[in-house]
């Protein structure tokens, strides 16, 4: 059996779309399609099933979904152990969200230096739910995220925790203010992305007048929507967070949530990998570096 087979199986499992399935793998929809049909023939049985409009496991789908994860999770613990013995001078791929600069360096400095000096790290920008699904499908070792999933084969370790804020027209009735609060809202349009669908942001979802999702273009463009007026954005109060420095600028001022509506970062791992002979040197010094999370 092809494990990329596997590995294309997982993808489209986790979309039920193979056209998103396809672009989140970097291939076309018909060797995909293909490969799928393949992996069918050698186990014998439908996988999946295709209409026009969705996509959906069977039973032997389903039943297969967790054997994949984690014969894919093996053999990249596998690849990685053999490559850290042979050469003393291996690659661990970590998932990352948008985070300070500092932030990075200190993991490396903090966490993966003192552990394994040789090891060279490879940062992959990405959303939570994709470092989720190259977690369990071994593509990455480690993931930094900031919203745990319900899912009792990941492990997760506060490691940062960030004062959130909120990004307003720059006008005198709101450079007044010192701290937002939700009737701040009340007369703005709230464009949102994942941040604003935790539970300690919806008072503010709910005060503000209309709320749709960032859909502009460009990196940091609804810093030109907040400028024009009537609408606002959640963001980081930390000057070094990447959500901050991307809405800055003329025309915008940011004020901070309460104290008590914080935004945590984890460190994400699955609990499989936990061996001293696997992650956990690794994950033993990142517990002593950050016994308590970093505050920003």
């Amino acid at each position: 059996m092809d494990l990329r087979h596997l590995q294309y199986f997982l993808a489209v499992a986790h979309e039920l779309n193979f056209t998103r399935a396809a672009a989140s793998l970097h291939m076309a929809v018909s060797p995909l399609s293909r490969a799928i049909r393949e992996l069918e023939g050698e186990v014998g049985c439908a996988l999946l099933t295709r209409t026009t409009r969705n996509v959906e496991l069977t039973e032997a789908g389903v039943a297969l979904l967790p054997l994949a994860q984690d014969i894919l999770a093996r053999v990249n613990s596998l690849s990685y152990l053999t490559n850290l013995r042979a050469s003393g001078n291996s690659e661990l791929a970590v998932g990352i969200r948008s985070v300070p600069a500092s932030f990075t360096a200190m993991l490396i400095e903090r966490v993966f230096e003192p552990a394994a000096p040789r090891l060279r790290v490879k940062f992959r920008a990405n959303p939570v739910r994709e470092q989720i699904k190259q977690l369990l499908i071994g593509d990455i070792a480690l993931a930094v995220i900031s919203e745990p999933v319900d899912d009792p084969r990941i492990a997760y370790l506060p490691v940062m925790v960030e004062q959130a804020a909120v990004a307003l027209p720059d006008t005198p009735e709101h450079r007044s203010i010192d701290v937002v609060l939700p009737y701040h809202l009340r007369d703005l349009d709230l464009m949102v992305g994942d941040i604003a669908y935790r539970d300690m942001f919806e008072e503010y979802v709910t005060a503000a007048r209309s709320v749709s999702e960032d859909r502009t273009p460009v990196i940091g463009g609804f810093r030109f929507e907040v400028a024009n007026g009537g609408v606002a954005a959640f963001t980081m109060f930390n000057p070094e967070s990447p959500l901050h420095i991307t809405v800055q600028g003329p025309g915008v001022v940011i004020r901070p949530l309460p104290e008590t509506v914080r935004y945590t970062t984890h460190l994400a791992w699955l609990r499989e990998r936990e061996g001293l002979d696997d992650l956990g040197v690794i994950l033993a010094q990142a517990r002593i570096a950050f016994m308590s999370p970093v505050e920003y």
